[in-house]
């Protein structure tokens, strides 16, 4: 992305069905405005799953994160944890 802020290259930022900004993305990590890391893609799909191996939702091509009140019961492996990054600027 020329011009971009380099935090942005490669990274994502992950928003509500509403278009609020609720989370972002780095690599296969997904972390809280705060830089907490909540979820992660373990598989090679647009799946997330929290810390514990639970299913949370599916990131959308459009970087919304869509989480469906009733809950498929999917599980993940633990993942190891990351380097906690920097809060990333605001959207």
């Amino acid at each position: 992305m020329t011009g971009a802020h380099p935090w942005t290259q490669g990274n994502q930022y992950l928003f509500s069905m509403a278009g609020d900004w609720i989370a972002f993305r780095i690599d296969a990590y997904v972390f809280d405005p705060y830089s907490n890391v909540i979820g992660w893609l373990p598989f090679d799909t647009p799946d997330v799953f929290d810390l514990s191996g639970s299913w949370m939702g599916t990131i959308q091509p459009d970087g919304r994160f869509f989480a469906p009140r009733r809950v498929e019961h999917r599980r993940a492996p633990k993942p190891p944890l990351p380097p906690r990054p920097d809060r990333p600027p605001h959207p």
